[in-house]
């Protein structure tokens, strides 16, 4: 067992495999986890419900109406 502390506005994203195993069949691409990082490092000032309608937000752009065959938490 590890402990973490966290401290001050620190936050734990906790997501389904799913979000990373999305794909845009247009582009051939899963939305990989270099994206999400980017996405949280760009925006992790904002409150935690901007950050998931964000990344959601994100996701379907990535997508381009590509469906999702995953759940995604």
């Amino acid at each position: 067992n590890e402990e973490i502390s966290l401290r001050g506005a620190s936050r734990i994203l906790f997501f389904t495999d799913g979000l990373l195993e999305a794909c845009s069949e247009k582009r051939g691409l899963k939305f990989y986890e270099e994206l999400l990082h980017d996405f949280l490092m760009k925006h992790r000032t904002e409150d935690s419900e901007s950050l998931i309608a964000g990344i959601f937000s994100d996701l379907m752009e990535f997508l381009q109406d590509s469906d999702l065959n995953d759940d995604v938490c």
